[in-house]
C-alpha cells in the first residue's frame, strides 16, 4: 500500500454543512486538498487528507 498517492477519496454527505465548516476550521493542522467550494450546480464541497493521506 502506498499512501498519499490520491487512487481512492472517501466521501460523506453532511445535512449542517455550514456547521461542518465550521468545525473543521477550528481544528488545527488539517492538510486541505482545497477549502469549500461551490461548484455551478450548488453543490458545495471541502476536500482534506486524513492522517495517512488519503482523501476525505
Amino acid at each position: 500500500m502506498v499512501f498519499g498517492e490520491n487512487v481512492a477519496e472517501l466521501y460523506f454527505e453532511e445535512d449542517d454543512f455550514d456547521g461542518f465548516i465550521q468545525k473543521i476550521n477550528d481544528i488545527e493542522g488539517i492538510n486541505y486538498v482545497h477549502t469549500m467550494v461551490e461548484h455551478s450546480w450548488g453543490q458545495r464541497v471541502v476536500r482534506f487528507y486524513d492522517p495517512d493521506k488519503h482523501i476525505i
